[in-house]
């Protein structure tokens, strides 16, 4: 059980039978850890040294403290009792390149890709260039909280500027960035590149511009309807306009609704993970997905009706810039709810 199988890069921790390779400080040291809603344990064993530590808390603590503290104290033991420094090793002369190859968006290979990707949407970990040609990564940081700084000492390997972890990326045969895995952590899983198309980087400014959209269209039906009642000013269209740009806005409303759904949800999980882990989140998981077609189908009827405002005769600019502003959106939306599986009427995350 202590004998190798695999690493996820070479000169890397990686997994024994059942152990996970935890070799630090010059030390041969397999370990693991455990987590349930209440307990939250760690194992290390220091098989040359004849070493054993043993840790268990009976709370996730303040913020998932447990986490934490556990990692900083077999840290710190180290440390203390088997001092040992990394060697010095000078900067490759690719550092400026590969650091701006290696920049962009990750998520972690512990997840599901059949349902529920939106869950992940939030939990990419960025790497990003620094002027020194270092690299900074958000997941990796001190027990302050504050990011590590890596610097490259052969191509595409990492190691901690005044530390001892490494970090190495993985490319394919066509030389692209697959993932990057680290002895900073436990080698459970590692962290893959994320398309552009999916990074939080690209998501999250579309995806709130094109809420945007949506939300000063309702907020613009609703007072042009006011106003044109107050005034007695209907509005200027044939029937099948009239028809056509009232599906738009229920189109609209429905997409409005679907989102605003899935980020009450995302919020009620990231107060209470027991709505994920004991199902109570099932039902309303249903209506959502029942709103994600309706918000497709919505999709269409926006678009449609951006169509028909361009071949229409005696539109005003404005009109065709918010129409075809709104038929944009709609396109991003339609997209996001099927790319992240916001329609996918699986219940089994």
């Amino acid at each position: 059980m202590h004998s190798p199988q695999h690493t996820s890069a070479p000169g890397l921790n990686g997994f024994d039978l059942g152990f996970y390779q935890e070799n630090s400080h010059g030390q041969r040291i397999i370990g693991h850890a455990g987590d349930t809603m209440l307990f939250h344990s760690d194992l290390h064993l220091m098989l040359d040294a004849h070493v054993g530590v043993f840790m268990s808390f009976n709370s996730g603590g303040n913020e998932g403290g447990a986490h934490v503290i556990r990692k900083a104290i077999f840290a710190k033991f180290l440390d203390r009792y088997f001092p040992w420094q990394a060697p010095a090793e000078p900067t490759a002369a690719s550092a400026k390149a590969d650091a701006a190859r290696v920049s962009g968006w990750y998520e972690g290979s512990r997840r599901n890709d059949s349902a529920l990707r939106v869950l992940y949407l939030l939990g990419q970990v960025n790497v990003a260039a620094q002027p020194d040609d270092s690299i900074v990564v958000s997941a990796l940081t001190n027990y302050a909280d504050k990011p590590l700084h890596w610097h490259e000492t052969g191509p595409l390997a990492y190691r901690q500027v005044h530390g001892a972890a490494q970090l190495k990326f993985v490319t394919d045969a066509q030389g692209d960035i697959r993932y990057w895995a680290t002895d900073a952590e436990a080698p459970v899983f590692v962290f893959q590149r994320v398309p552009a198309s999916r990074a939080m980087g690209t998501v999250v400014p579309l995806l709130g511009a094109s809420f945007a959209v949506l939300l000063l269209t309702l907020l613009s039906w609703g007072i042009g309807a006011w106003v044109r009642h107050h005034y007695r000013r209907p509005l200027p269209l044939a029937d099948a306009q009239r028809r056509s740009r009232l599906l738009s806005r229920f189109g609209a409303l429905a997409l409005f609704l679907a989102l605003a759904g899935w980020l009450t949800l995302l919020v009620a999980v990231s107060v209470s993970e027991e709505l994920i882990l004991q199902a109570r989140a099932t039902p309303w998981l249903v209506l959502l997905y029942v709103l994600g077609v309706l918000g497709l189908l919505g999709a269409i009827a926006v678009v449609a009706h951006g169509v028909r405002s361009w071949l229409a005769p005696r539109r005003g600019r404005w009109v065709l810039a918010g129409e075809t502003a709104l038929a944009l959106a709609a396109i991003y939306l339609a997209w996001f709810i099927v790319a992240f599986g916001l329609v996918s009427f699986s219940v089994r995350y």
